[in-house]
């Protein structure tokens, strides 16, 4: 029956202060309201201009402290509204007098707090709703002029409220038949004052953050509408904030929980509590941007739909404060966790919660401004138990973020959950305390702040850099030390393969060091061991450049001569020093003994080695360290491309199965050297070789057998051929390097 009275179904736009702030903007929003206006029934729900209500704050306190900046501030303002008016709407003299008349009601406003010296949240509210009022009173005069029939509208006629000033509760028994009256009654566009709306007392009351989207929510829950269009600055919901990760995407469909987890996170974009409304009602929310109004946006409903991404996006605090209490007392102790809850539960919101099973210890992420309010709270519950020692006094951690990982895919595929915990783990971030709810939809983690964004390009470049895909190896950084007479070949060759190769297998590869017979250069090479600062933000900015060499340069320019201990020095300096965040390989392609006996000093320190060094294989003392080790080496010229491959793509977790025929026995050894350290733990994953004497040329076949495939390969071994580069070392860091 009210669709009958209204007639077509409603679509509600709600323009955000970028999309209202300047006359550029406030342009576009009128054009893309008069555009939906030919084919749909309208309601506008407009916000302040852009930092307006920032401003009127501010007015507020200076008036309070009878601050002479009060003045300056109210007239900055009067000039901004005044300027649109001007370039906009050509001086209309009606707008004016309204506009005059809403500024004549907040300076005397302005001026009872300045008498008053007081400033209650009732009266901030009130100072508040003026930043709506004046915008929605500009964007409907626009809209006259371009002639359009369009009206403004004052939301406080049908938006009631509790009396909870700067956050009110919608009054949903009282607000939805006045909205439905409204309605019925006003046949123009009503161009409507979001983030406001009316107490029991008939006061002014605001809807906290995000309040506008909210006001949008409830009119079109409440009219059933089409859809709600939430327009601002983005083309729609990103995988991850574009301020501190490079390559994000919009998200094309989101369901509702989806939207609601990442807005509790961080997510700017749309707020929490204005997907409730529409979800009841299951009305569509669609993220557009004013600036690019062709994109397709966001689109949030029941069920996501777009299943291609096992998560769907990466949000973030980046400010929290971690408040731990333990105590081996609490142990099988029942109520510690409701005493806790109870304690807080007035008056301080947890972000987070992360319990041990046998509830020693109990962690909480709090607000900063929290953090203080949540120990006292906590240790006065527990005082007895903390004087009796059976409980230690509360811990607070500072300095701390949570990561979500959020996604309705999750709980349907195996695995994603452990690709992000085992990510976070070979680049060296240390996860302090971890929660996911029973339903899957978002894995939070604690990190340091430091961390943070380094571990959410990692995570978002993990899932998403390459496109829809089945889970995904996490992003490999690798810096290379290369020992070689074909330095020039080498470093072309590395930088061609990084664009053609490494750069679709997800590693990101750097040359640091160089040597030959008789000369070196190395990054750093005047610092025994790279220092902390420099290094160590380069390496988790991902942001560590290759070497500057070229031949020429390596021809002409005074190199500093060999020294092969301190060149050997300085990569396991580096290694120690980068830790876990990247992988390091050592590429000898010298045939000297002297390189092969610093072999072992690399291996424990646990740099991977790639080598076609012949004088090895006259240290046996090697052999025992081999299938422990990050170690390849070429055994012949003919160690070709596809069957170097094979070999280096093997997983970290195969089990192999290694079959060699060949007519040369010498072959042997090298080749069970190279097929066992092709697994993290050759002994505990099978690794096995057999092998069968062949006739004919010098020819052998290896075929590998492992859960994933099968491959057999055959070739030919021709020792008066000398070695190109891409036949020695085809893939180069599909080895599984351990970090």
């Amino acid at each position: 029956q009210f669709l009958y009275f209204i007639g077509l179904k409603m679509k509600i736009q709600k323009f955000g202060g970028t999309s209202v702030g300047k006359p550029g903007a406030l342009s576009k929003s009128a054009d893309i309201v008069i555009e939906h206006a030919k084919t749909s029934q309208l309601a506008v729900v407009a916000s302040a201009l852009c930092g307006v209500t920032d401003t009127l704050i501010s007015l507020a306190k200076a008036a309070k402290n009878r601050s002479p900046e009060m003045q300056t501030i109210y007239f900055s303002l009067v000039q901004r509204h005044f300027t649109l008016i001007t370039e906009l709407a050509d001086g209309d003299s009606e707008l004016t007098a309204s506009v005059s008349s809403l500024f004549d009601e907040l300076k005397q406003v302005l001026e009872g707090i300045k008498l008053l010296r007081e400033l209650s949240d009732r009266t901030r509210d009130l100072v508040m709703s003026y930043g709506e009022k004046l915008s929605c009173t500009l964007l409907a005069a626009v809209l006259r002029k371009r002639g359009l029939d369009a009206e403004y509208c004052d939301a406080r006629n049908f938006m009631f409220t509790d009396a909870t000033y700067g956050n009110a509760a919608v009054d949903y028994d009282k607000t939805t038949p006045a909205i439905r009256e409204w309605f019925r009654t006003h046949k123009k566009v009503q161009i409507i004052t979001g983030f406001i709306g009316t107490s029991p007392t008939s006061d002014t009351t605001t809807l906290g953050r995000g309040g506008g989207d909210l006001t949008a929510s409830v009119i079109g829950a409440v009219l059933l509408a089409e859809s709600i269009e939430v327009w601002t600055d983005v083309d729609g919901v990103l995988t991850a904030d574009p301020r501190a990760v490079e390559g994000t995407r919009v998200i094309e469909t989101l369901s509702y929980e989806e939207a609601m987890e990442l807005s509790y996170f961080g997510a700017k974009v749309i707020y929490a509590p204005t997907m409730s409304p529409a979800m009841r009602s299951s009305v569509p929310i669609v993220v557009k941007n004013t600036f690019n109004p062709t994109a397709r946006g966001t689109t949030i409903r029941k069920e996501p739909g777009d299943d291609r991404f096992q998560i769907r996006a990466i949000s973030a605090i980046e400010d929290i404060t971690l408040v731990v209490l333990e105590g081996s007392d609490m142990v099988g102790v029942r109520g510690v966790a409701g005493r806790l809850f109870s304690a807080l539960s007035s008056s301080v919101n947890v972000i987070l919660i992360s319990q041990a099973s046998s509830e020693h210890s109990i962690c909480l992420a709090v607000k900063p401004d929290d953090a203080d309010k949540a120990k006292h709270l906590i240790d006065t519950e527990f005082e007895r138990e903390i004087e009796k020692g059976f409980v230690n006094e509360v811990q607070l951690h500072t300095d701390v973020s949570i990561i979500a990982v959020v996604g309705s895919q999750m709980k349907r595929v195996p695995g994603v959950a452990g690709l992000v915990t085992t990510m976070m783990g070979e680049h060296g971030f240390n996860i302090i305390a971890i929660a996911q709810g029973s339903s899957e939809l978002n894995m939070s983690m604690v990190v340091s702040k430091e961390d943070l964004k380094s571990a959410v390009g990692h995570i978002h470049a993990a899932f998403f850099a390459t496109g829809p895909s089945t889970l995904r190896d996490p992003v490999r950084s690798v810096h290379l030390f290369i020992a070689s007479n074909r330095l020039d070949e080498w470093t072309t060759y590395i930088e061609q393969e990084q664009k053609q190769t490494f750069a679709d297998k997800n590693i990101n590869i750097k040359v640091l060091g160089v040597c030959d017979d008789t000369r070196m250069k190395a990054t750093d090479m005047e610092c025994p061991s790279p220092q902390h600062d420099t290094v160590v933000k380069a390496v988790r900015a991902n942001s560590v450049q290759s070497l500057d060499f070229d031949d020429a340069s390596w021809d002409t320019d005074p190199q500093e001569a060999l020294d092969l201990e301190k060149f050997i020095n300085h990569i396991c300096h580096h290694r120690e020093h980068v830790k876990g965040r990247v992988a390091i390989v050592f590429l000898d392609d010298l045939n000297s003994k002297r390189n092969v006996q610093k072999y072992p000093d690399l291996l424990n320190k646990g740099v991977a080695i790639v080598t076609a060094n012949q004088t090895m294989w006259e240290s046996p003392e090697l052999y025992g360290m081999l299938p422990y080790k990050r170690f390849l080496w070429s055994p012949a010229s003919g160690f070709t491309p596809s069957a170097c491959s094979a070999i280096l793509s093997l997983r970290s977790d195969d089990s192999v199965h290694i079959t060699l025929e060949s007519n040369d026995p010498g072959l042997v050894d090298p080749l069970h050297a190279l097929a066992a350290c092709s697994c993290t733990k050759p002994c505990s994953t099978g690794c096995r070789i057999s092998h069968k004497p062949c006739t004919g040329n010098a020819t052998y076949t290896l075929h590998l057998a492992t859960a994933h495939e099968e491959t057999s390969l055959t070739c030919t071994l021709k020792t008066d051929q000398p070695r190109t580069v891409p036949q020695m070392f085809k893939k180069l860091i599909s080895i599984p390097l351990g970090m």
